[in-house]
């Protein structure tokens, strides 16, 4: 996890904006002594998440008093412009209005939440209000793409498919920047400092959810866009999580809002298959993941004439609409139990609840190329439960609305194997040189003509073949270093000449060193080895006469 904030922080700079287009309302009463519980509702996307509205704009008369704002659009990260910008204390605006899209004569979908969320929060008995933050810019991809309007403002393109060691440029507005994930990293620098301010001000906020308002511009390439959505989800919870040290955000409420099907004609034949695409992400995330219907909110009537603001935007009515819809839904996931679960590729952690309201978790840790993991730790919301752990699974009586299991993993341990053979009778022509914890040692025998297996012991115990009338044996489940230990004797079963007694020599060369101890030292890179031909080139032998 502290990988992970790393990355955040690489993007996180220090730019200050001040201005804005309205003078802020008179702030929520907030001393620093007070800490004001402050819910907070996240807007990101393009246009019709900016808000390009203005049809019926003037029919738009009422103000949220519960509800405050702060965030930015359209900032160009290649020059000095910007659409609004809401983003220090002291412009905060105190009671939601219309106004607050691309400019002041503009709407977007903040409006319709905060006429959905603020009766919930009109006499809160410990004072709560609610908090909207947007960032966003119109025309812009979530693909990785410079041309358009990504070229002016940046593109979405999620975190953790960006190149190692990248970070976009939030510091300086440059020319040479390089528009590869520009706006999911503003879009975190500009939170942290809308957080910081609020907190600052003597607010405790938190996230209660997230409206993603966008894909008009990747029309068309629903296939990659489907993975590209699942990314920026999990990428953008567990940033957020990491700015806020808040684990329930990792559970965060995701709502993403449909395409119009009337976007730029009436019946847009892109649209169709992009909103099953948008559908399906939120069917295989689930989790909080959600999407709401604009189809009945026309922007292009059948006789091609505008009902929305052009043929791109909703006009004021319709996108109050989607606004009320992203505020209803994000109320509702907000009352429901939201079950976050870590997944890496060292391990993973995934839930399932009972009958009776339990979440039972099961931890199942996995392999990295020849490495194989463990378990080291489970937290519950930052609780280390890992001592009632029973086989990996553990059992939560009674979950909160936000709970998150987060798993750490070590290597497993690694135990050495040594054979103990006589190579004059003996070839180990299938071997392993080392094993992890719990796994299984293989191994297979060739004996001289004339001679067989005697005895085959690990650690002093008896190992019986794993096929009858086959030298082939295994050792199951090791947990610590195993010395492998064979005897063979003459197919006769009777003693060889070199059983006699220390002080008799050998007689001759076919029998001598039958008594003879060898230590076998498998020289080898990785976990697994097998031998064959060319074992010799690979094993140091040293003899010494048996003394017994």
């Amino acid at each position: 996890m502290k990988k992970v904030f790393r990355k955040a922080a690489a993007f996180i700079a220090a730019i200050i904006l001040t201005c804005g287009f309205f003078a802020p309302y008179k702030p929520f009463s907030a001393k620093a002594e007070d800490k004001i519980p402050l819910d907070m509702y996240l807007i990101a996307g393009q246009s019709n998440a900016v808000g390009y509205s203005s049809k019926g704009f003037d029919s738009l008369t009422e103000t949220f008093p519960n509800v405050g704002y702060g965030g930015e659009t359209q900032w160009n990260f290649r020059s000095s412009g910007y659409g609004s910008s809401f983003m220090t204390a002291d412009k905060f605006v105190w009671g939601v209005r219309r106004g607050l899209g691309s400019n002041g004569n503009f709407v977007g979908p903040e409006y319709g939440i905060a006429k959905a969320i603020n009766g919930q929060y009109e006499g809160a008995s410990d004072g709560r209000k609610a908090f909207i933050f947007k960032t966003g810019a119109g025309g812009t991809a979530l693909r990785d793409i410079d041309s358009g309007l990504s070229a002016e403002w940046g593109n979405w393109y999620p975190r953790s498919l960006w190149p190692d060691g990248y970070a976009p440029n939030t510091a300086t507005n440059d020319t040479k920047n390089d528009a590869t994930g520009y706006l999911y990293a503003r879009f975190l620098y500009n939170f942290g400092k809308v957080y910081d301010e609020l907190k600052a001000a003597g607010y405790e906020p938190q996230i209660k959810g997230f409206a993603w308002m966008q894909g008009c511009d990747d029309l068309g390439h629903h296939t990659e866009y489907e993975g590209l959505l699942k990314a920026f989800i999990a990428d953008m919870r567990t940033d957020l999580a990491e700015i806020t040290g808040d684990s329930a955000v990792y559970g965060m409420p995701f709502v993403i809002g449909k395409i119009a099907t009337t976007f730029v004609s009436h019946s847009n034949s892109n649209v169709p298959p992009f909103n099953a695409m948008q559908q399906k992400v939120a069917d295989d995330m689930g989790n909080g993941v959600e999407t709401i219907e604009t189809s009945d909110l026309i922007i292009v009537n059948a006789d091609g004439t505008y009902n929305g603001t052009d043929q791109y935007h909703f006009n004021c009515a319709d996108m109050e609409k989607l606004g009320v819809r992203f505020g209803e839904r994000l109320l509702e996931l907000n009352g429901r139990k939201i079950i976050a679960v870590s997944s890496q590729q060292e391990g993973t952690v995934s839930y399932r609840m009972t009958d009776d309201g339990k979440a039972v978790f099961t931890v199942s840790a996995g392999v990295v190329g020849t490495k194989k993991y463990k378990i080291s730790k489970l937290f519950i919301n930052d609780v280390d439960v890992t001592a009632q752990m029973e086989n990996g699974v553990y059992t939560l009586e009674n979950p909160e609305n936000r709970t998150y299991a987060r798993a750490e993993f070590v290597e497993k341990d690694k135990y050495t194997i040594t054979y103990n053979a006589d190579d004059k009778y003996v070839s180990i022509i299938k071997s392993m040189r080392s094993v992890y914890e719990n796994d299984d040692v293989l191994f297979e025998l060739a004996v001289k003509d004339g001679y067989r297996i005697k005895e085959v012991k690990a650690n002093g115990e008896t190992v019986m073949p794993a096929e009858e009338g086959k030298a082939r044996y295994t050792i199951e489940n090791v947990t610590g270093n195993v010395t492998v230990d064979v005897a063979v004797e003459s197919a006769s079963g009777t003693p060889s000449e070199d059983t006699q007694k220390p002080d008799t020599p050998a007689k001759t060369p076919e029998n001598k060193g039958g008594n003879t101890v060898l230590t076998i030292t498998l020289i080898a890179v990785g976990g697994a080895v097998v031998i064959c031909g060319a074992v010799a080139a690979v094993i140091v032998i040293k003899k010494k006469k048996k003394t017994d």
